[in-house]
């Protein structure tokens, strides 16, 4: 097994796009079988508390979502996300994508219920939000986010 991660916004034109059948192909020439596609998840950006303009891709603001930035049409961005898998999997590879179990973005937000943070975080990761695993309901939150994903023919998870 061979995994090629990749921080999205810096492939190309920084969009899901420039990942086209001709890059792809390279990857799996070189002997990529699994691409770790970094920093797809929604994360915070522009906020006064995030690391520079554009924020941490561990920052996640809404895990049933992917950043706006990273499409071509805003509007369309888990569409733009799917035609991403479905081309890397035609072109014999696997789709890996980062889980950021352990914390969120203070900003955190989801139409699916949210998840139980402790309004703090470690260090200097002031970006960030602890969630609450003594509350089953992050249990729970978790297992749901891992299946939406899986729906999305996503093959693994970097946690």
């Amino acid at each position: 097994m061979t995994v090629y991660q990749v921080l999205t916004r810096l492939w190309g034109s920084g969009k899901f796009s420039a990942f086209d059948s001709r890059s792809l192909a390279y990857l799996n020439q070189l002997g990529v079988t699994h691409v770790w596609y970094t920093g797809v998840l929604r994360h915070s950006s522009g906020k006064n508390y995030v690391k520079g303009n554009i924020g941490s891709p561990y920052s996640i603001v809404d895990y049933y979502d992917v950043n706006p930035y990273l499409a071509d049409n805003e509007d369309k961005r888990m569409d733009e996300f799917e035609r991403l898998v479905k081309r890397t999997h035609k072109a014999g590879m696997k789709v890996l994508i980062d889980l950021i179990p352990n914390h969120v973005s203070p900003d955190y937000s989801d139409s699916h219920g949210g998840i139980p943070t402790l309004g703090r975080y470690d260090y200097d990761w002031s970006d960030t939000d602890k969630i609450d695993f003594s509350n089953t309901r992050a249990w729970t939150a978790l297992e749901d986010i891992v299946s939406f994903w899986c729906s999305k023919d996503v093959d693994g998870f970097r946690c």
